[in-house]
């Protein structure tokens, strides 16, 4: 959800300017570029890729126009992959404005494209509104080209991404505004700067970026936020970043935390018949009884013609993201629960960043509550109070209440607190030839709740063999699980934090194989499949995780008689990196044989920082590799 609260500046001046679209770029009759060897090597790269924004007036009102103009050209089979669609944001097909593409061949033949062709995809992934263009004709070592314009209705301010997963030589970025309207902009991972350049009635902003490199989406990473990038903000009346953010706190108050409760007594002593001892309960569980509450009887519905007037939403049960929220503010104010609004951003896309006002920062609205120490997101169904989404922590937030609105960082829960505790149990079934494993689970913080909440979820839609696949059996084809129980389901155990609880068996012979008389056992894949780094490139991006996180493995392994250990020195792992004596990570396995010549296992793994410089990715790598390598190992029991 992008928080589109409201429309900080008003243009009042009416200047008529020539919004015809001028195709002065796109060469007639093009010609094939001949590409370096280096860049040969690459699946694609753009040759040039040109934007620009231009805000005109034009059908009675101010609009942007965004020109986009580019030649790509494609070395691979991958890179066709890539690149033989063409995706174009826009809200609707009246938007699109002008479009052309086509496909240069190396002998100089091209193939111009229809734009009839284009399909309209509705709110892709989630991410809006798309046309889709499929290019035929794009093979190995083919340029494509294409240039499109959209008109959108002005807005007050934005951002433009261009650093890519592919190399860019030369990119041209400019922004052109009437001259009663001012630009503020900041590059992001970039040392560019614009150039201003006034002419009559223009105000235009231009700068050349030349070798932008690949930002590839490693693994573990924020590299989408990592991009080069700029946001900008237009305004017609010079006001500085903390005006800025006064008057979006102020905007805030009056839509969510000033509501006159007594309008709306109706539909409160509704939501009291349900709840008759309500008042009697625990703040935690007032608040739960409320989150619960809304997403048993509210569907939210992000259509536009959604009404965000509070009565309509509480008549017809029908909120888009924006009206729910008023819902929620609207029951803890009646029932005193103190809460603060927080407003962020996914640190995965963007970091927040206070020193500049942008929509790019206020990405969520959260709930939290003070004399708690947690949170509530009021747009995720299965949302309790608990931990903040892990998309937030260790980001900065907009803090605002009824005195005001401050900065501060979303705290990262401790490692501790989100723990995978396992204790196996593996003994040798001689007449089957399989190993039997018995587990016994508890999982805790971030790990619990998505886990309890995809077995809630698997549990509605009878699908419960397919979650007991993929949370037992992960990594094992031919298991069949023979006993399966679950403890504290209920999603309400996310606030206390309780485990959830989950044992299991199953036997597999594919865990075990006989060589003259030898067992050799694959104890490691009971843990589940592992991530590995082996094939990595040279790391560009800091490591950035989902959460810290701990995991304590306890493995019994049971010797069948007449047989011994013959590898144990195989299981003693001990890999860490640390930073000034604390340990930031590691993977440390130790095995024993007991009293009964039983082998004895004990794993810990644990990640405590959310993010890791890139200078100590060799270190952090080799305690993922340790992971996946007790993964892969094989336990050899000889015959005495």
């Amino acid at each position: 959800m992008r928080v589109q609260l409201f429309t900080l500046i008003f243009f009042n001046a009416i200047i008529l300017l020539n919004a015809q679209v001028s195709d002065k770029d796109w060469v007639k009759n093009p010609i094939f570029n001949e590409i370096e060897n280096e860049d040969l090597q690459k699946d694609a790269i753009a040759l040039f890729e040109n934007s620009s924004i231009e805000m005109k007036y034009s059908y009675g009102s101010y609009n942007n126009y965004i020109h986009k103009h580019s030649l790509i050209s494609v070395h691979s089979d991958k890179g066709v992959q890539q690149h033989n669609k063409l995706y174009i944001p826009i809200r609707d097909t009246t938007s699109l404005i002008n479009f052309k593409a086509r496909v240069i061949q190396p002998d100089g033949s091209v193939q111009n494209f229809n734009r009839k062709n284009i399909k309209l995809l509705s709110n892709l992934k989630e991410k809006g509104n798309y046309s889709i263009f499929a290019l035929e004709g794009v093979q190995v070592n083919s340029q494509i080209e294409y240039l499109y314009t959209i008109r959108e209705s002005a807005r007050s301010n934005g951002y433009l991404v261009f650093q890519k997963d592919y190399l860019i030589k030369e990119s041209k970025i400019s922004i052109s505004l009437p001259t009663h309207i001012h630009l503020k902009y900041k590059f992001y991972n970039s040392s560019n700067e614009f150039k201003e350049n006034i002419e009559s009635k223009v105000n235009k902003y231009q700068t050349l970026i030349k070798d932008i490199p690949a930002m590839i989406d490693e693994k573990v990473s924020a590299s989408r936020a990592n991009r080069q990038k700029i946001a900008y903000t237009f305004y017609q009346n010079s006001i500085s970043e903390s005006q800025l953010w006064e008057n979006l706190s102020k905007g805030l108050q009056t839509r969510f935390l000033q509501f006159d409760v007594k309008l709306y007594s109706k539909y409160i002593k509704k939501f009291a018949s349900n709840y008759p001892n309500f008042e009697n309960l625990s703040k935690p569980d007032q608040i739960n009884t409320i989150c619960k509450y809304i997403y048993s009887n509210f569907q939210i519905n992000n259509n536009p013609n959604t009404s965000e007037k509070l009565k309509q939403i509480l008549k017809f049960q029908q909120a888009n993201d924006m009206g729910i929220v008023k819902v929620y503010s609207l029951l803890f104010q009646y029932y005193n629960i103190n809460f603060n609004l927080n407003l962020t951003s996914d640190r995965f896309r963007h970091r927040f960043d206070k020193d500049f006002y942008s929509n790019y920062n206020l990405e969520q609205i959260l709930f939290y509550f003070p004399s708690e120490g947690k949170y509530v997101n009021p747009n995720f169904k299965n949302s309790y109070l608990g931990f903040p989404p892990f998309e937030y922590i260790g980001n900065q937030t907009l803090i605002v209440n009824s005195y005001g609105y401050r900065f501060k960082e979303i705290q990262s829960p401790l490692s501790i607190e989100t723990m995978t505790i396992r204790k196996f149990d593996i003994n040798v079934n001689d007449e089957e030839n399989a190993l039997v494993v018995l587990c016994e689970q508890q999982l805790t913080g971030y790990k619990g709740h998505v886990y309890r909440s995809a077995f809630n979820n698997h549990s509605k839609m009878n699908k419960l063999d397919e979650y007991k696949n993929n949370m037992c059996l992960s990594g094992i084809e031919d298991a069949v699980i023979d006993d399966f129980t679950v403890g504290n389901t209920d999603l309400e155990s996310k606030t206390e934090n309780k485990p959830f609880l989950t044992n299991w068996s199953y036997s597999s012979p594919e865990l075990i194989n006989s060589v003259n008389g030898d067992l050799y056992l694959s104890i490691g894949k009971v843990i589940g499949t592992q991530m590995e780094f082996y094939q990595e490139e040279e790391r560009v991006n800091d490591i950035e995780i989902r959460y810290p996180n701990k995991y304590d493995y306890d493995f019994k392994v049971n010797i069948p008689d007449g047989y011994y250990v013959a590898n144990i020195d195989d299981f003693n792992f001990n890999k860490s990196l640390n930073v000034e004596d604390h340990i930031i990570c590691q993977f440390v396995s130790k095995g024993i044989i007991n009293a009964e010549g039983d082998l004895l296992i004990k794993v810990n793994e644990d990640y405590n920082s959310i993010r890791i410089n890139v200078d100590n990715y060799p270190l952090y790598k080799d305690v993922i590799n340790s992971a996946y390598d007790f993964f892969e190992k094989i336990l050899v029991l000889k015959k005495n």
